[in-house]
């Protein structure tokens, strides 16, 4: 291929901004002057004002040690044929089964077409384009950096969003388990450090306590910083240090959350005289990172206010773990009216199986959770809307264990009957159920109520891929399921009371625009 051709067509200067972490590039070729014109055709070009860091691999066997070596690794751009007429293709291969990168763009380059046709080799590897060597001006290498280097983007996007809230998931799980406001403190200070990679993370809870009626609130400060937690009360707002009474102070007058250089808000203002705030020193956090502590810090700040406040303690757990259960059905495309009703289902059919009302008050917030795992679940997974290929089913089962495990270690007995939910809402009274397989009464009674409180009421809801079903519809499937999926007993008390628990969608419908 020669200069003249690679670099016909117009010159795109540069744009965008130094300093920014550079793009790796890999280029696997045998031949020199391949490396050569493509690192001169991309000299000093800058895709979304990120440089772009060249290495030169000359063999499939190259490039797999350099790959492991560079896991970050943007786009390779692969020969097929090196060191024989298959080279690239079994790197292709490697690099995707035996390296599991996934998200690296691979481009295939060919100077000899015939050997490897196109539609062969889109077919059967795992590639992101096919191109011809003698196709490659400047400015369509150019175009092809653009949109592989975008999609890797995307892709890595992605992969922190599900990975950021993972640690949210775990961090507000362990931040429950604080038994007093020095624990709280403590736990939240490792969370933080874990999950921002703050070396010496520092945070304030402060809540403004309605006083005897005088008008004027005092405070309870809680500081965490260098692995030490202090807290006390404290008579007035000036007794704050400068930076945060300011912050504090504008975010009472205008009523919503303040930021500055040094600090990142969380504010609650629940009642006239009540205001709660929660103030993470992290200087300049950019986009991601705000989200992630908006939403751990909301935990973090009801946590807070319920270990000052003890005696509202059950009611914020409660509220926390319905947040939960809401952020993994709408992850999974379900309502947030749908894990509602579930707990209330569940709760009256507990009720009806002459379960202890303090056992139908634990079901009614534990029973949401039932899906908690489909957090770890892979998006090619769980959206797909195809039939799951046998391994994609094995990965979907494993939900119910991801999302004990993610609770196994509470010490809140709500959260300790959600694990317990979570592992076994899929088991069936047969004995062919997952994950263990558990058969009739092995199952524990929380798992059973649940498994039937959660088909009853998918299948009389709206989804994306189907209608609702007919209520003498659900009643014949139910029927024919009662003594295999289901306990008989379960299935003929909510026959038995069918009006009260269609009642139930009745009064908590799904929002008319879910869909």
């Amino acid at each position: 291929m020669s200069d003249e051709l690679l670099f016909a067509g117009d010159e795109t200067p540069a744009t965008g901004h130094k300093g920014a972490q550079p793009w790796t590039i890999l280029i696997v070729d045998d031949d020199e002057s391949i490396h050569q014109v493509t690192i001169l055709a991309l000299k000093q070009y800058q895709v979304e004002g990120r440089d772009i860091r060249f290495l030169s691999a000359y063999s499939a066997a190259e490039a797999i040690d350099i790959l492991q070596q560079e896991p970050d690794t943007a786009l390779a751009l692969v020969d097929v044929v090196m060191e024989t007429e298959s080279a690239g293709l079994e790197l292709v291969h490697d690099i995707r089964r035996k390296l599991h990168m996934t998200d690296i763009r691979l481009v295939l380059r060919t100077g000899q077409p015939g050997q490897a046709p196109e539609h062969q080799v889109i077919e059967a590897y795992d590639i992101n384009d096919y191109k011809e060597k003698t196709d490659l001006t400047r400015q369509k290498l150019r175009t092809l950096c653009y949109s592989t280097l975008r999609a890797y983007r995307d892709l890595r996007l992605v992969r922190q969003q599900q990975e950021g809230l993972r640690n949210i998931l775990t961090a507000t799980q362990h931040t429950l388990a604080a038994a007093n406001l020095s624990s709280f403190g403590s736990i939240v200070q490792q969370q933080i450090r874990a999950i921002f990679n703050v070396e010496s993370p520092e945070f304030w809870g402060i809540s403004m306590v309605p006083d005897d009626g005088s008008g004027y609130p005092y405070l309870h400060v809680l500081q965490a910083a260098n692995n030490t937690v202090l807290h006390d009360y404290q008579d007035k707002i000036a007794s704050l240090p400068g930076p945060l009474r300011n912050l504090v102070a504008q975010a009472m007058k205008t009523d919503t959350p303040q930021h500055s250089d040094d600090f990142f808000m969380v504010y609650q203002h629940s009642e006239p005289a009540l205001h709660v705030f929660l103030l993470v020193r992290m200087p300049h956090p950019d986009g991601f990172q705000r989200e992630l502590l908006s939403l751990f810090g909301a935990n973090l700040l009801l946590i807070y206010q319920s270990l000052l406040l003890r005696e509202e303690i059950v009611d914020t757990q409660k509220e926390l773990v319905n947040r939960l259960g809401n952020a993994v059905e709408m992850r999974s495309k379900e309502t947030g009216a749908h894990v509602q009703r579930v707990g209330i289902i569940a709760e009256l059919l507990g009720q009806h199986y002459g379960l202890s009302s303090y056992q139908c008050e634990l079901l009614r917030h534990a029973a949401p959770l039932h899906d908690l795992g489909k957090v770890a679940i892979p998006d090619a997974v769980l959206h797909k809307p195809a039939k799951l290929e046998p391994h994609e089913w094995s990965v979907m089962q494993s939900h119910a264990q991801l999302g004990h495990d993610l609770l196994a270690d509470s010490k809140r007995p709500i959260l300790r009957m959600a694990s317990m939910i979570a592992l076994t809402h899929h088991e069936r009274w047969d004995g062919k159920g997952y994950p263990r397989a558990l058969k009739q009464a092995e199952t524990p009674i929380e798992g059973r109520i649940t498994a039937l409180a959660d088909v009853f009421d998918a299948l009389g809801s709206v989804r994306c891929y189907k209608t609702p079903w007919a209520e003498e519809d659900i009643k014949h499937y139910l029927q024919s399921q009662s003594g295999a999926q289901f306990e008989p007993r379960l299935v003929d008390l909510l026959l038995a009371h069918w009006t009260e628990f269609t009642a139930i969608r009745r009064e908590f419908p799904d929002a008319e625009d879910e869909f």
